[in-house]
């Protein structure tokens, strides 16, 4: 598989529960999804210059990790039904990204998350005029409820939007069949 993008991949319930999770209307509920600022997008930012620094940070939620010791986070259950949907054999973490917009966009570094074979998922949240570049490969636009499913050996990134907030869930795993 070098890449697939499906349209409409969650039902209606379950794509509005991740909305009302990550968008809450009740500010004031002790139960709201936190976001944590992550200063360096793609890399860390001590190992120099990017050319993008001063829109180098997002907002990050790790979800499940097999790294640093976290496994579940207590909003985990949200990607429950985007999971059922995918092969897994074996889950190596699962992050929610959260990128505001720029005046211009932004091109960010190309990357593989993992270095081991692994199977990429990026779930768009929200529609904006944002994208993810697949090297050599596609240009996939956001569009909100969409899946991307591609060979985590491909070397990706993301672009920041200039119209609204770019908001997608990355899934890294080894497929069943691997």
């Amino acid at each position: 598989m070098k890449f697939e993008v499906i349209d409409n991949f969650l039902e209606k319930e379950n794509f509005e529960n991740i909305i009302e999770t990550f968008f809450p209307k009740d500010l004031n509920n002790p139960n709201n999804f936190v976001w944590n600022y992550v200063k360096g997008i793609v890399r860390d930012p001590e190992l120099g210059p990017t050319g993008y620094e001063e829109h180098d940070w997002m907002y990050n939620k790790p979800l499940y990790s097999t790294e640093n010791g976290l496994r579940f986070d207590r909003h985990y259950a949200i990607v429950k039904p985007i999971l059922n949907k995918l092969n897994i054999g074996k889950l190596f973490d699962i992050r929610a990204n959260l990128l505001v917009p720029t005046e211009k966009h932004v091109y960010h570094e190309f990357h593989t998350d993992r270095r081991v074979p692994h199977t990429v998922a990026l779930f768009y949240v929200t529609d904006c005029n944002g994208f993810t570049i697949l090297k050599d490969t596609a240009k996939v636009e956001c569009m909100k409820n969409r899946m991307l499913l591609f060979d985590g050996s491909i070397e990706h990134h993301s672009v920041s939007s200039t119209d609204k907030t770019r908001c997608v869930i990355n899934i890294n795993y080894e497929n069943i069949s691997e």
